[in-house]
């Protein structure tokens, strides 16, 4: 063991120089000894620190997701309640927050994503959630009943906290494999770790995974676990129609299954959770038979027996599954489906989407219609088809829209753009406050009602049914703007969505008496939800103040009217919003806003239990999206992320000045970006000339520097030494009357002052200090002392030196920078000398 500098200092010496020469800035902080555990989460902290450094907006957004944590909630005394009544509201209370718990699990694994690598020879630890409140202003802390929090009880929120806390696992992490999996298996199954196998899947760690496990995680039947596994194993194998994958899948959907099978002793949730992994599976191969499949299940007309109910298996969900699957399958490519040929997609998904309604089947197609109108959008997502468009848009007139149910005519207009996705443009609003693109796009005979519901408002100061399609029309234009400018930051896009959220928040404030009134506003609030989720998209990673000042508002809601999936929206928001710690954002490749649209559906549970229009799970497929565009400036002394300033060269031609750490735009548009701070060497990362340095970036998006002499971080003589003057004048006095001793030394009465500069450096952690890596005072040191060398070996190996060093500067391959043509003239001019003296 180590116990002396000296001693440390002895080995680095006798280590092998040719291992160490050969080590480039890159390789030598890659190969660095790391901790395990969770110093990557450190790290991360210290980047999150350094982009929300002027307030406490991250913080806020941490201690918000705390779901294993104290929980806080304000019921101040009124003056004419008593102790008991005071108490009774107090458990009221406390029960709105429990909700509100329950449902952070899916933003806290937003906010801390790809933030931690495990430590392989311990559990990975799976947090519950806490039954403990602190209500204020009186201090009483409250504890719920925790039969009420059992996995039984809110199976799913179980499985959202088992997800969350594995989607902090890096993408990278090296040794999450069959073992470590079965290693961290529970004896008996449950719901978190159900939501663990989930987000290993979507972060690909069931690559690894044995076929025997697998197996053993399914013969059980566990649904949560079942749900986990399929899905997370499909979106492991995205795309790649493995024959293993696809068998596992079959045998857990009745479709698929041979004429003459047994029936299948699975959940309809586990079915449902089945047909979206073929989708993953199958992604973009335009497979035949599963398109086949998809298209049968979405539109399959068994009338129901008025006498057993209602198909238990194929609900709204399932059938919704189904035309995400056959999206997936045919993603964005409605302009050539020469592989369907015959099989009159398009005309077999309108006629279920908007066609007419057969009496003695209604009820059928109502299931139906969401699946159908989400294969359309995705299937000819991007095309530029007016006539699909055109079909699939909300009716033109008001006796068609009167027979629509109003979630869909959100859902229709949200395709018709996504289908028409370049002719979406964020205009801002106006100076009434109004949304410029939204109004124009609105269409012309609902415009008059718009108007009708503002002045009924304004008279009434209420709102009523009739106003509910007008606000999910709305709502759906909005969600498309958002998912155009996702991740882009784009404040036009922004301020059109948050305008309308404002009016809408307006109308909510109104009192509902009767239930006409309250039908309306629980319509609002779910549209109130989307709209927030839609703004918090397109700002994703940003943490922008003027969004979350609208997202801090909602959390803050514990009454009886804000539903578990109201919380669920607004804590998505919250955590895209500061989506991996601000490190991360969203993409819009066709992938992404497919991705996107399946976790954002737009309409959300009403209870824990509630699957029976989006199967919950599906809210954590926002992974495809995620893309990691923080580029991350590490001074490569003392190993810590640094602000730096950077220029950004768009290949349209246009610049970019900003601050590192930051989020980059969309990688496919930078031409070049580099480092813009005269005291550090320059670095380049040329994204159009070198694809290395982009696939690079996509690996690790930190850049190293390193701090350069005075003579070259300075433009003349003077500006480096009144530089290098500033820089010792920083250090603290007892270091500087050292350093005021060494350079007296006869050994350095050839530097000037500003060659010091490199030993004395602006940070007084730096590891020249600590670690004595070496800097150029070394190197010119080692090679003076080479030059009064007595050894034959050396001088021979100087002239080599010297000889490889005019060669490369002959053919233009580099500059002598780090030690000065003086310097090595001088030094040249000693061997010279010597060989001379030897020969005479």
């Amino acid at each position: 063991m180590i116990t002396s500098k000296a001693q440390a200092t002895a080995m680095a010496k006798a280590a092998p120089r040719d291992l160490l020469m050969n080590q480039d800035v890159m390789s030598a902080c890659n190969d660095h000894p790391m901790p395990q555990g969770k110093v990557k989460e450190r790290g991360r902290l210290r980047v999150s620190g350094l982009i929300f450094y002027e307030d406490r907006r991250l913080v806020d957004a941490i201690s918000m997701m705390h779901f294993n944590s104290l929980q806080v909630a304000q019921c101040p005394k009124q003056p004419e309640w008593d102790e008991a009544v005071h108490f009774e509201v107090q458990r009221k209370v406390m029960h709105f927050v429990t909700t509100r718990m329950i449902a952070l699990p899916v933003g806290d694994g937003m906010l801390h994503f790809d933030s931690q690598t495990p430590l392989l020879t311990e559990r990975y630890h799976l947090p519950g959630f806490n039954s403990s409140c602190l209500m204020q202003p009186m201090g009483h802390t409250l504890t719920t009943d925790r039969s009420g929090l059992t996995e039984e009880k809110v199976n799913w929120a179980y499985f959202h906290a088992g997800a969350s806390a594995g989607l902090r696992i890096s993408r990278h992490a090296e040794g999450i494999d069959t073992s470590w999996i079965a290693f961290n298996r529970p004896n008996d199954l449950t719901n978190r770790h159900a939501g663990l196998l989930l987000a290993l899947g979507l972060c690909g760690h069931l690559r690894q995974l044995a076929k025997w496990l697998s197996f053993k995680y399914l013969t059980p039947k566990h649904t949560m676990t079942s749900i986990g596994l399929l899905l997370g194993l499909s979106a492991s194998y995205l795309g790649t129609m493995d024959g293993l994958i696809t068998r596992m899948l079959s045998v857990h959907i009745t479709r698929m299954l041979p004429l003459g099978a047994a029936e299948l002793n699975v959940s309809p949730a586990t079915q449902t959770a089945g047909l979206m992994g073929i989708g993953l599976l199958y992604h973009n191969t335009q497979h035949r038979r599963m398109s086949e499949i998809m298209l049968s299940e979405i539109e399959s007309m068994d009338v129901e027996d008025p006498d057993s109910g209602p198909d238990p298996l194929r609900d709204e969900s399932y059938r919704l599954a189904a035309g995400f699957a056959l999206g997936f399958i045919n993603l964005a490519r409605g302009s050539d489906l020469r592989g369907l040929h015959g099989m009159q997609l398009p005309e077999r998904l309108l006629a279920t989407a908007v066609g007419p309604r057969p009496v003695h089947a209604v009820h059928v197609f109502d299931r139906a219609t969401a699946g159908a109108v989400m294969a359309t959008a995705l299937v000819f997502m991007k095309t530029g088809d007016k006539a699909i468009a055109n079909k699939i848009d909300i009716p033109d007139t008001e006796a068609q829209y009167a027979h629509v149910r109003p979630d869909v005519l959100l859902l229709r207009a949200l395709a018709r753009h996504i289908i028409l996705w370049d002719s979406i443009e964020a205009k801002g609003t106006r100076e009434d406050g109004y949304a410029i693109w939204i109004d124009e796009n609105m269409p012309t005979c609902y415009k008059s009602r718009t108007m009708q519901v503002a002045r009924d408002f304004s008279i009434t100061r209420a709102i009523n049914s009739s106003h509910i399609p007008v606000f999910n029309i709305y709502t759906g234009l909005a969600f498309a703007l958002g998912l155009k400018y996702a991740g882009s930051g784009n404040t036009l896009a922004r301020d059109e969505i948050l305008s309308i959220l404002k009016i809408f928040y307006s109308f909510e404030a109104a009192e509902a008496y009767f239930f006409d009134a309250k039908l309306g506003r629980s319509a609002l609030k779910r549209c109130i939800d989307v709209l927030a989720l839609a703004a918090a998209t397109v700002m994703a990673g940003t943490g922008d103040l003027d969004t979350f000042r609208w997202l801090r508002r909602m959390h803050g809601r514990t009454d009886t009217e804000t539903t578990y999936g109201s919380h669920l929206a607004a804590h998505l928001a919250i955590g895209v919003l500061f989506l991996g710690g601000g490190t991360f954002s969203l993409g819009t490749s066709n992938l992404a806003v497919a991705s996107l649209l399946v976790a954002f559906y737009p309409l959300f549970p009403m209870d824990v239990h509630d699957n029976r229009v989006h199967l919950q799970a599906f809210r954590h497929l926002w992974v495809f999206a995620a893309e990691a565009r923080c580029i991350v400036v590490e001074d490569i002394d003392t190993q810590r992320p640094i602000h730096m300033p950077i220029k950004v060269l768009m290949k349209d031609g246009s610049r970019k000045s900003m601050q590192a750490p930051c989020l980059l735009p969309n990688l496919d548009s930078i031409r070049t970006v580099h480092t813009d701070d005269s005291a550090y060497w320059r670095v380049t990362l040329d994204f159009l000339g070198n694809p290395d340095h982009l696939a690079q970036f996509h690996k690790d998006q930190r850049v190293f520097v390193r701090r350069c002499p005075a003579t070259e971080a300075h433009n003349s003589v003077f500006a480096a030494t009144v530089a290098a003057l500033s820089d010792t004048v920083s250090i603290q006095a007892s270091s500087q009357q050292i350093w005021d001793a060494l350079s007296s030394l006869p050994a350095f009465k050839d530097f000037d002052r500003a060659d010091f500069e490199l030993l004395l450096p602006l940070d007084i952690q730096s590891s020249v200090y600590s670690n004595e890596r070496s800097t150029v005072v070394d190197d010119r040191l080692m090679l003076n002392m080479a030059v009064t060398s007595y050894n034959s070996d050396v001088l021979w190996n100087l002239r080599m030196l010297f000889a490889w060093a005019e060669k490369l500067k002959r053919e233009g391959c580099g500059k002598l920078r780090w030690i000065g043509e003086d310097v090595v003239e001088a030094l040249k001019a000693g061997v010279d000398e010597r060989s001379r003296s030897a020969v005479a």
